[in-house]
C-alpha cells in the first residue's frame, strides 16, 4: 500500500467516459472511489493490446488484481458518510455490473462486516493506460 497523499489521477479517457456516461451521480462516486482504492494498492493499469476486429487484451497476461474494502471505509471517502447501512451500495453497484466490460468482478457483500470486492475488466484498463494527458483528483473531492 502507497503512502496515502489523497491524490490520485484518471486518464482524459476515463474522465471523457464518466462524463458521457449515463451513470448516476453515485455510480460514477463509486467508480472513482474503487480507481483511487486500487491505486493506494499500489496497482498499475496493466497495458492493454488491441487485435483486428476491435478485441482487447492484455499485455504479458496481466490482468487487474481482485480487491476489496469495507463499507465503513467507503463511506469515509464521501459514499453516503450518514448511512448506518450499506444498502446505499445497491444500486450502484448493480448499475456498474450492467455496464458490459468495466469490470470482470463486481459484488456487494452484504451483513455484519459488508464489504465491496471488484476486478477491473477489459473496459477499464484501455481507459485508463494514457496517462499523458490526466485529471489529478483529491480524495475528498469525491464527494462533490
Amino acid at each position: 500500500m502507497v503512502q496515502d497523499n489523497k491524490k490520485f489521477r484518471i486518464s482524459l479517457d476515463m474522465a471523457e467516459y464518466l462524463k458521457l456516461s449515463p451513470y448516476t451521480a453515485q455510480s460514477k462516486k463509486l467508480l472513482l472511489v474503487l480507481i483511487y482504492l486500487q491505486h493506494l494498492e499500489q496497482e498499475e493499469w496493466p497495458k492493454v493490446l488491441s487485435f483486428d476486429g476491435g478485441k482487447t487484451g492484455f499485455y504479458a497476461d496481466k490482468r487487474p488484481q481482485k480487491h476489496f474494502y469495507y463499507v465503513a471505509q467507503l463511506r469515509s471517502l464521501g459514499l453516503a458518510p450518514n448511512s448506518k447501512s450499506s444498502t446505499f451500495l445497491e444500486k450502484p453497484v448493480k448499475e456498474l455490473l450492467g455496464a458490459g466490460e468495466m469490470f470482470d468482478d463486481l459484488s456487494l457483500k452484504l451483513g455484519r462486516n459488508s464489504y465491496v470486492s471488484w476486478q477491473f475488466g477489459g473496459l477499464a484498463a484501455p481507459l485508463m493506460t494514457d496517462m499523458d494527458i490526466y485529471a489529478l483528483i483529491e480524495s475528498e473531492d469525491i464527494a462533490h
